[in-house]
């Protein structure tokens, strides 16, 4: 069987593991649309719990993922004993031979970089799949025949050609007998012995040199005893045999047994009295076994030419043959007597005969002739009493004849007996019911069959029991008692029992025990039977229970359910129906406080519900095609009317109908109220259609007025404006007849333009009662007859120009919403038509200004579109000549267009290129790099892609921006190793210098003039400047290069910052600068040689996961630039903060602050704000550098916020993520 090729063709289980979703998408589609089944995994922590849950076939691995990457989680799953045998594929945008190399390195079975073709994924994972079966096929065959070996208790060994042992087999043997250690080292002297070696030795040779399996039995030495081995030897090599040796201990043992076990046989023999032989028929060969016995045979010479002539004679012989035949050819023991005629007399033997070996049988014979002679007396003894026993038969017979007539008589009744009772059995065995007959004693004569059935027990087990014998308390402690009360009172008894059935559980039956008297009118039997009535009482409460929950349905109906009937057939209820009450739900009884019984057969109109629900149901039952019928009907309901929808349905032919009502009284309500906002709504429509078709502010004011007094129904409403602060002018007023008018009066103090101007509308339902009323106001209000006031400011260009006010003076009124928002609104139509109005004085001249406004437009649209089409040349010149890739692609990831770089790089034509599937994640993204292998055979090129989203031809699309950076890589990398390299060369140099430096310093060497001195201690500084320079850089490369380990563990913040500048007190204590420690926002120490030492409380801990050297490291340099940069006397402030998922450190200094324009640049490596801070300040301008790759490999990221001139905050965040 072709193992790898059955895998090829089967699918698998991949789990898929990439944080881009458009990457996961389209590796599932593929695979799937391959036949495999796929799980898909965003991270590799939740790729390490599907992997927990259930372990995949095979894995699809980004590299690039965030938290862990792809290398890390290769690793742990290759660590771990349940997982490391799962192939891991790397596909990832990473072409480098370095990123290849530390793949496999991991453990990855093979990498494909992007962008990818779908053949080859598709046949690379079939590929792995089969070899990952094909190996697990292999190990489960080994793994077979390790369990062989194991189960084998033969001792299997390799030898060569003097017998030392090479290799050891597994077996039992191997565990039983010696360890495979001691196999190994031992000679073939020590296993065996000596008798054995030489033999073994030559079979050894033989097997050899003939090339032919070897058989020899050999010992093994023991320290307790000597085991037998039955060995074969065969060839296994030129100079090494297969050493197959089998225990024959235990049939050593036996064939020893066997001859101690013949001796044995012989003395028995010797003690035995009987004749025995051993006789092989073909052979006429007969054996006889040294007994006792000597009246056949009586000396050696007659035993050893003993034949059948001497022992059977010539007469018997040829019986004997035919017997001893038949024994050999059945292998059945036979015996028989015979008589034998000697020399010293006449013999007779019973003899035994059986099958002793193949051909021969074993022949014991006893000698019976004394009992022979016992037996021939006792024939004559016999024959003389037949003689005598004729003579009474003869007497007998008559009496027997008349016997056999009396039996005769006898049996003919029995069968008619039979008979009956065999129909009565026949005819109870048929009953459905259970039939019983007790005896006197309460015991059962009878049981029928449906009995036997319902109870468990046959027959034969109940008959001549009691019910207390035969059942448990629980089956008869119910129809008992009848039974004894039937027996003590002779009289009929019977009633419902509920009897616990074996297999069946609880039944209920009707027990009737009938007591059966004789002549005497004494007890002689019961009668008793039950009749099962279980299902009839299952029926009766599933009823009960289906009434009971039909109840609690209709209860539940939010209304009232009424069932009516009529006195009258269906003729007389089609000419004059009469109603009653069949009965009703309990919320309709609740409603008039009775209960539901109390409807029942009561006439329809004792309620006084109305002549209009009785009309509903004559319409309902006086027409016979309608069925159902519903109607709104109202009624008095405690003193209220209330609306119901009433539904009927006819039932029980026609002479029935059930009734439902539901309460709408407020939905009727709610539709009257939405109806009046509708009108409303649409007067407002129509008078705002008005107000705008008019331009005359006079017929603007006169026509809202007049039709909003209408609209509210109110007394007076008028319309108010405002021409200067603190005056108010009635424009137009529509009131009742009699009512005072507002122009008479002083209007203004009803309302000020300052409250206007705070609040949306004023509204006062009754200013009898209203607090914060002046003395003027309530004054002017009883003036004008005011008792209910609503006022809406109306603004032109948010301006207030005036107010709408609507008076209710006969009553209080409270105004509605809907009323507010119709006022408002028509405030605001209000404030455009006066717009309008006092815009059409100046239209002529604003469309004069704008016809030349329009004028200029179009030229400057002109020029702007002849612009932009030479822009668009220009753009396609741009894209064209461009050294960078430009390509257009749709969603799918199918390239629309390629302009002339981008077709070099993919190394295709624009007609090959066009339509074209990338294969990677297009999503929006700033930067990132791929590795492209063009299609004409050059090497593959480092490509930095960019895009975004544009519209290509009207359909969504995405801009891609490629630039070849090979070179720019090669060199990246050259620098890097250059600087390595340089690094680490001028490091040796430097030591040596600086060691001479500083012996001349210390001058131990002699001294120097102080100017010479000054010189030195400059070549000193400058040369422990070089080494922090180089130093830096080997770090930064270390921790680029992921050559430090990052060692998380559980610290305290507060700690952190607290050792940090514990370090930096000296330094900032030379430039004179205070060092202020804040936790959440909160100062909790100081340290300064300016100020006097306070005592603090020690803030509360802040625990994150962190290397505890690395970001000591960080804050050191973040607080040591802060330092440097600041003026002395400042202060600088260390700081940290607890975040829900996070922690945030953070040194901020009042220095002179970075331009924006740097703030992402000093970041970078050997960058400063100012080129001459190196020389002033001091630093390499690679600590921030540092700082930001130690923050990344902590997951976190690091950031500055400057204002130049008053200083800068840098912060770093450290994720709470427990390792």
């Amino acid at each position: 069987m072709n193992i790898s090729h059955h895998y090829q063709s089967t699918p698998g289980d991949i789990l898929v593991v990439d944080d881009t979703p458009a990457n996961l998408k389209v590796l599932q589609e593929l695979l799937i649309a391959d036949g495999h089944q796929v799980r898909a995994a965003r991270d590799a922590q939740s790729a390490l719990r599907a992997i927990a849950r259930n372990a995949p076939e095979l894995v699809l691995l980004d590299v690039m993922m965030p938290e862990m990457d792809g290398f890390e989680l290769c690793q742990q799953l290759k660590r771990n004993a349940t997982t490391q045998s799962i192939p891991v594929i790397f596909i990832t945008a990473l072409n480098s031979p370095a990123d290849k190399a530390r793949a496999f390195e991991v453990g990855g079975a093979d990498y494909i970089p992007k962008p990818f073709h779908p053949l080859e994924v598709c046949a690379r994972v079939r590929h792995h799949l089969g070899h990952r079966r094909t190996q697990v096929a292999l190990e489960s065959s080994e793994q077979q025949m390790r369990a062989i070996f194991a189960a084998m208790t033969d001792l299997v060994v390799i030898r060569d050609r003097q017998g030392h042992c090479l290799k050891v087999a597994p077996t039992q043997a191997t565990q039983e007998l010696a360890s495979e250690q001691e196999l190994l080292s031992s000679p073939l002297e020590a296993l065996v012995s000596s008798a054995d070696v030489e033999p073994l030795q030559h079979a050894i040779q033989a097997a050899l040199d003939q090339q032919r399996t070897q058989k020899i039995q050999y010992q093994r030495l023991n320290t307790n005893h000597k085991t037998w081995f039955d060995a074969r030897l065969s060839p296994l090599t030129a100079d090494t045999v297969v050493w197959v040796a089998r225990d024959i201990s235990d049939h050593k043992t036996i064939e020893q047994k066997l001859q101690r076990n013949e001796q044995e046989m012989r003395r028995i023999f010797e003690a035995m009295s009987d004749l025995v032989l051993a006789i092989t028929p073909t052979h006429q060969d007969i054996q006889v076994m040294p007994t006792r016995y000597v009246q056949v045979v009586d000396t050696a010479h007659e035993v050893i030419t003993a034949t059948f002539e001497k022992i059977f004679g010539e007469i018997a012989q040829p019986r004997f043959h035919a017997i001893i035949a038949q024994v050999l050819e059945t292998q059945i023991p036979q015996s028989l007597e015979y008589c034998v005629q000697t020399e010293n007399g006449r013999f007779w033997f019973s003899v035994s005969i059986s099958v002793l070996s193949e051909d021969t049988v074993l022949w014991v014979a006893r000698d019976i002739s004394d009992r022979i002679i016992a037996e021939q007396e006792l024939q004559r003894l016999a024959n003389e009493l037949e003689q005598r026993v004729n003579e009474r038969t003869a007497q007998l017979q008559a009496v027997n004849t008349d016997l056999r007539n009396e039996i005769n008589e006898r049996r003919l009744a029995q069968t008619r007996w039979e008979q009956s009772e065999l129909r009565f059995h026949v005819a109870v065995d048929n009953l459905p019911d259970l039939f019983v007959i007790y005896d006197r004693n309460l015991c059962y004569q009878f049981v029928n069959q449906r009995t036997v059935k319902i109870l468990g027990r046959t027959a034969g087990e109940m008959l001549g029991q009691s019910d207390v014998e035969l059942f448990p308390p629980a089956i008869c402690r119910e129809y008992l008692p009848l039974l004894e009360q039937t027996a003590q009172t002779a009289q009929i008894q019977s009633r419902e029992c509920y009897i616990i059935v074996p297999e069946q559980g609880l039944m209920t039956f009707v027990v009737t025990y009938v007591p059966l008297l004789n002549n005497k009118g004494q007890l002689e039997q019961i009668l008793g039977i039950a009749h099962d009535i279980t299902e009839r009482k299952r029926s009766e409460q599933a009823l009960n229970h289906a009434k009971e929950q039909l109840q609690t349905v209709i209860d539940a109906v939010p209304g009232f359910v009424s069932w009516i009937g009529t006195l009258n057939n269906v003729e007389e209820v089609q000419a004059q129906p009469q109603f009653y009450y069949l009965g009703v739900n309990r919320q309709l009884a609740q409603t008039y406080q009775l209960s539901p019984k109390d409807f029942i057969g009561q006439p329809l109109g004792f309620l006084n519900l109305g002549d209009q629900f009785v009309q509903f149901l004559q319409q309902l039952f006086t027409q016979s095609e309608i069925k159902t019928h519903s109607e709104v009907i109202s009624t008095s309901l405690q003193g209220e009317t209330r609306s119901y929808l009433v539904m009927a349905q006819k039932y029980n032919s026609a002479t029935a109908a059930v009734t439902v009502g539901i309460d709408i009284s407020d939905r009727i309500e709610m539709e009257k109220r939405l109806q009046q906002s509708y009108e409303r709504s649409q007067l407002l429509s129509e008078l705002t259609l008005k107000v705008r078709q008019s331009l005359e502010i006079d017929e603007i004011v006169y026509t809202t007025v007049w039709e909003l007094q209408h609209l509210l129904h109110a007394d007076r409403v008028a319309l108010i404006q405002f021409p200067d602060a603190g005056q108010s002018q009635v424009i137009q007023e529509v009131g009742l007849p009699g009512l005072s008018r507002l122009q008479a009066g002083n209007s203004h103090l009803l309302m000020t333009n300052t409250e206007l101007e705070i609040h949306d509308f004023i509204a006062i339902d009754d200013t009898w009662t209203a607090a914060n009323i002046s003395h003027e106001e309530a004054q002017a209000y009883e003036k004008f007859e005011i008792r209910a006031q609503l006022v809406v400011p109306i603004f032109i260009q948010q301006t207030l120009w005036g107010a709408v006010v609507a008076h209710q003076c006969n009553h209080p009124r409270h105004w509605e919403s809907e009323e507010i928002d119709l006022l408002l609104s028509l405030a605001d139509q209000i404030g455009i038509a006066l717009t309008q109005a006092q815009l059409l004085n100046n239209l002529e001249e604003r469309v004069a200004e704008r016809t030349l406004e329009l004028r200029k437009e179009v030229a400057e649209r002109t020029r702007a579109e002849k612009a932009l089409r030479t822009s668009q040349i220009q753009f396609q010149r741009i894209i064209h000549s461009s050294t960078y890739g430009i390509v257009i692609c749709n969603t799918h990831g199918e390239i629309q267009f390629a302009n002339p770089a981008a077709l070099k790089l993919f190394g295709r034509s624009s007609s090959e290129l066009l339509g074209f599937n990338l294969g990677i994640p297009i999503e929006h993204q700033e930067q990132t790099e791929i590795s492209l292998l063009p299609a004409n055979g050059n090497a593959s090129r480092t490509v930095e892609m960019r895009s975004g989203r544009i519209h290509w031809q009207e359909q969504p699309a995405y801009l891609i921006s490629l630039m070849d950076i090979t070179e720019r890589k090669m060199i990246d990398q050259m620098k890097d190793e250059f600087l390595s390299i340089a690094s680490h060369e001028l490091r040796t140099p430097l030591t040596s210098i600086r060691g001479a430096l500083g012996l001349l310093v210390s001058g131990k060497l002699g001294k120097f003039t102080e100017q010479g001195q000054n010189m030195v201690e400059i070549a000193v500084n400058n040369t422990e400047r070089l080494m922090r320079l180089l130093d830096d850089i080997l770090d930064l490369e270390r921790i680029e290069a992921g050559r430090i380990t990052i060692a998380k563990q559980r610290c305290n913040a507060i700690d952190l910052i607290l050792q940090s500048a514990q370090a930096m007190e000296a330094f900032a204590a030379e430039q004179k600068i205070t060092l202020s420690l804040e936790a959440n926002q909160q100062l909790f120490s100081c340290i300064s040689t300016l100020k006097e030492p306070q005592s603090w409380t020690a803030p509360p801990q802040i625990t994150t996961w962190a290397d505890t050297d690395q970001i000591l490291r960080t804050l050191l340099n973040l607080i040591s630039n802060a330092i440097k940069f600041s003026e002395p006397g400042q202060s600088v402030w260390v700081g940290v903060e607890q975040m829900p998922d996070s922690v945030q450190f953070y040194v901020r200094d009042r220095g002179r602050g970075i331009p924006a324009d740097k703030l992402e640049s000093i970041f970078g490596r050997f960058q400063q704000v100012d080129a001459s801070d190196s020389r002033e300040k001091g630093g390499t301008g690679l600590g921030l550098a540092i700082c930001q790759e130690i923050v990344r490999h902590h997951g976190g990221k690091i950031w500055v916020d400057s204002v130049l001139g008053r200083g800068s905050t840098f912060c770093f965040l450290l994720p709470n993520q427990v390792p």
